[in-house]
């Protein structure tokens, strides 16, 4: 066999190589699901109605709209509430209460909630169980003008399981917490009361709590920060069935004589996903194609850079084959680099909290409001009278000189590209004449500016900006009370799938071979 020959076929082995890495399923896992659905749930109570029908969503792993998707929400006149799992896999559990003076006495209730369960079983002796976790974070907040009333805020997230050879084991609680802000007929808030449950003895997340009188209302802060665990369940035996229960609920009690706020929340970002960042999985278990997943572009430029790698080498010729196999290799390392960018977009299609908007360890989306320079709330969610916008994010505050800012902070140094968003305005077709800002984060002079009116003709502003930062961008506007944001257009760079390494080493070989035959 000549040189030629013998190049030739070197080069279609590994032609065939990167094609066979490119489609390589992952490796078969021992744990097997029999088992898995996701609820989520809100209830409302207002004294001049009667209680709401509690709001409810059900999804079995691979039913439409997605594999795991639950929402469910809802609103009265001074209570919001709402429940959901993203088809990223956040779980959300959200209510808030704002009285006025208008609003009529009694009691206030809010409650909402996720719960996943999962059930598996094994092909395996001695299946080693374990779970890793990520916990974003939980906020209880409340106030009470004059400290007068009945005031509670709390916040529970458990995580249960159970081993047994009955198919659907009762699960008993291993770790979590349930959190409590009370305010009753007193002048102060009583200290905040925690129930633990750690059978495993990993340790819950961090407690920052906080106390005191502003502007004639008593208030209450109780926070715990993110916090990444894993849970060792043993060992699991064919014939056996390990069920877990992830529960997260968020409840308001509110019968304040005057004014009174309140606001609490869980977020953990845990979801049954195979790209990273992989919030929370037990480790070897087989998950289930999502319904109507449309292939990454990276995915398909590499398929498609290695189905022309193997035309070209099946056809190549005598005097041109030298520049086409030049050509082959190079769009090969142009597919492996071309990671694609995340598209994302904040909707606020329901009640949002501190954490909306974030990608751990990429972005971290602030929103806030400032009166004379000093940070004084966060902006909160209205479901619209806006123009011609759906939820959006704005401030009840009114005084002048009050700011709106939000903050999309880089966090791993990659480029962001700020598309654009709308703004649009409560104050009718005649528009408001406000100022927007969009400025760099660590610079002092805008990137950008409009002043103008907003809202004409009840039409929201649609403003197209085209910026992009290392570090991230702050978008101002003034006046939040009369003007509100939706639809935040931004871009992400994407994390190179790891099957882009393995096609990349593989695609190293294949040149030097393409070199070699040249030079023969």
């Amino acid at each position: 066999m000549n040189d030629k020959h013998r190049c030739s076929r070197v080069l279609r082995w590994w032609g065939a190589v990167l094609l066979c890495l490119a489609a390589l399923p992952p490796a078969t896992a021992s744990l097997l699901i029999e088992r898995t659905a996701v609820e989520a749930w809100t209830e409302l109570f207002e004294p001049v109605q009667l209680r709401s029908p509690r709001q409810h969503a059900v999804w079995q792993l691979g039913q439409p709209p997605g594999p795991m998707t639950a929402v469910a929400a809802d609103r009265t006149a001074t209570l919001a509430a709402a429940a959901r799992q993203t088809p990223d896999g956040f779980f959300q559990s959200v209510v808030t209460h704002q009285r006025g003076w208008e609003d009529s006495s009694g009691l206030r209730l809010a409650t909402a909630g996720t719960q996943f369960t999962v059930t598996v079983s094994t092909n395996e002796a001695d299946t080693p169980l374990v779970l890793d976790f990520l916990f974003l974070g939980s906020q209880l907040q409340a106030g009470a003008h004059y400290g007068a009333g009945r005031l509670e805020a709390s916040a529970t997230l458990l995580i249960s399981a159970a081993i047994s050879t009955a198919p659907f084991p009762v699960v008993a609680p291993v770790w979590g917490f349930q959190d409590t802000l009370l305010l009753d007929t007193r002048d102060a808030f009583d200290p905040p009361r925690v129930v633990v449950h750690d059978t495993m003895g990993i340790g819950l997340p961090q407690v920052h709590a906080s106390a005191g009188w502003t502007n004639f209302d008593s208030w209450a802060v109780h926070d715990r920060d993110p916090m990444i665990g894993t849970l060792d369940f043993g060992l699991l035996q064919p014939g056996q069935f390990f069920s877990m229960s992830y529960f997260s609920a968020v409840q308001i009690e509110a019968e304040t004589t005057y004014l009174g706020h309140a606001r609490a929340e869980v977020i953990d970002p845990f979801g049954l996903r195979d790209d990273p960042p992989l919030q929370l999985q037990l480790r070897g278990l087989a998950l289930p194609a999502p319904v109507g997943v449309v292939p990454e572009p990276a995915s398909a430029a590499q398929a498609l850079a290695g189905g022309l790698l193997l035309v070209l080498l099946a056809r190549r010729r005598q005097r041109q084959g030298g520049r086409r196999l030049l050509a082959a290799p190079l769009l090969l390392a142009m597919a492996v680099a071309a990671a694609p960018a995340r598209a994302d977009v904040l909707d606020y299609p329901i009640p949002f909290g501190n954490f909306y908007g974030d990608q751990p360890g990429v972005l971290d989306v602030h929103h806030r409001v400032t009166h004379l320079g000093a940070n004084i709330d966060g902006l909160q969610w209205w479901a619209g009278g806006y123009d011609d916008l759906g939820g959006v994010a704005w401030s009840p505050n009114n005084s002048a000189g009050t700011l709106a800012h939000v903050d999309l902070r880089v966090l791993d140094g990659q480029p962001l590209r700020l598309d654009g968003f709308r703004l649009g305005s409560w104050a009718g077709a005649e528009g408001r004449l406000e100022t927007v800002t969009v400025t760099g984060i660590g610079s002092s002079a805008p990137a950008w500016q409009f002043t103008g009116l907003i809202g004409v003709g009840n039409l929201a502003n649609s403003f197209d900006v085209g910026l992009q930062s290392t570090t991230g961008f702050t978008i101002t506007w003034t006046n939040p009370w009369w003007t509100a944001i939706d639809d935040i257009r931004f871009q992400t760079s994407a994390v190179p799938e790891p099957g882009a390494g393995w096609l990349l080493l593989a695609g190293l070989p294949l040149l030097g071979a393409m070199l070699r035959c040249r030079r023969d």
